[in-house]
């Protein structure tokens, strides 16, 4: 009798420890909605700051049907993005996929990338920005860009953005982003 008692509290140990794993996982997991733009633009801000213009495009996808494009026709700047909430000291790891085709190659210091940047109640922190490798020509299919960055003190989110601009006003071309990941950790190690 003890030893069916035992068995059955290690067995509900080892239950618990995979829901309360699993309830982690999904909540990470769960930051970032419409994450691969199926819904349309739903989940995301659209903005733009000179000749930069987003649309949700069905000619280029990576996964499901469609993605997010960004264009650039001159000087200016844009991004779709997506605010998740923080905690300072938390790690995230953010990747996307990108495809700049041939025949709308970006050009004349047009650029894409991924960016996260952090923000308190009054506005962006004096912290600055994170940003992934930047995609300022054709690329070879699709491509992933990754970005890692530590929440600074005072984070209350962090705002994950496809970003595109263009620098001179001969800068052109067209961008796709797509299937967004978003992976929190606690930042804290084991000893």
């Amino acid at each position: 009798m003890k030893k069916r008692r035992m068995v059955l509290k290690v067995f509900c140990i080892f239950i618990l420890m995979f829901f309360i794993k699993g309830l982690a996982l999904a909540t990470a997991e769960d930051l970032m909605l419409n994450t691969g733009f199926e819904d349309s633009d739903f989940e995301w801000y659209n903005w733009n700051d000179g000749e930069s213009c987003g649309s949700i495009e069905s000619s280029e996808f990576h996964g499901g049907s469609v993605s997010a494009c960004r264009e650039t026709y001159g000087v200016g700047m844009g991004c779709y993005g997506q605010i998740v909430s923080v905690s300072p000291g938390q790690t995230l790891e953010i990747s996307a996929w990108v495809n700049n085709p041939p025949s709308d190659v970006l050009a004349d210091s047009a650029e894409a990338f991924v960016r996260v940047e952090f923000w308190n109640d009054e506005g962006p922190l004096g912290s600055g920005h994170t940003e992934s490798k930047h995609i300022n020509g054709a690329t070879e299919g699709w491509v992933k860009l990754d970005v890692k960055a530590k929440v600074p003190r005072g984070a209350k989110e962090a705002r994950v953005l496809a970003f595109n601009k263009g620098a001179k006003p001969s800068s052109k071309g067209k961008v796709y982003f797509d299937d967004f990941e978003l992976i929190v950790s606690s930042g804290q190690q084991s000893k």
